[in-house]
């Protein structure tokens, strides 16, 4: 006799959405390192996600974080939480960082660990900080999922390119919306 499959699909993992505060600055600083080395392994060197690298995400996240940037870090971030609280995601916006901007705001990072991928986690930071209004983003040209990610909330190429000598000539193309 077959059993029969079990209907009840497996439990998404639930998360909730909020503004980071200093208290997470180590967290993100390893999921930012992590989530960097899963994506990224093969495609950018190694000395972007290594234990240096981690060091260098602490100081920046702990800068970042400072209570005294507040109502900056209420306007650019967001973070995505597991349902003990633990940081799996986060989202940063600011204002267009390239002299050719074609919109003033540019998605500047999402990163969401492996575990959350699917769950709507990123979808969720973006409709929680971004909502729909007109930005841009530079994503890895060898990275589809991402970019089809980006695709899904309403980004498209726009023909512009650049590559990063310092992530050995790492080729980024340009997404607006």
């Amino acid at each position: 006799m077959r059993e029969s499959p079990d209907p009840t699909p497996p439990a998404r993992p639930e998360f909730t959405i909020d503004v980071p505060v200093l208290a997470d600055a180590d967290a993100l600083a390893a999921l930012h390192t992590r989530v960097w080395r899963e994506a990224y392994t093969g495609i950018v060197p190694s000395f972007a996600y290594d234990d240096v690298s981690l060091g260098r995400r602490r100081t920046m996240w702990r800068r970042m974080l400072d209570p005294e940037r507040e109502r900056t870090v209420r306007e650019r971030l967001r973070i995505g939480r597991d349902a003990e609280g633990a940081p799996v995601g986060f989202l940063m916006i600011g204002t267009g960082r390239d002299e050719d901007a074609p919109h003033p705001l540019e998605l500047q990072a999402l990163n969401v660990g492996r575990e959350f991928h699917g769950t709507g986690l990123a979808q969720a930071l973006v409709a929680e900080l971004l909502g729909d209004r007109p930005a841009y983003l530079w994503v890895v040209e060898d990275n589809p999922r991402a970019r089809r990610f980006y695709e899904k909330v309403g980004f498209r190429a726009d023909g512009g390119a650049k590559v990063d000598p310092s992530l050995e000539d790492l080729r980024e193309i340009r997404m607006s919306r």
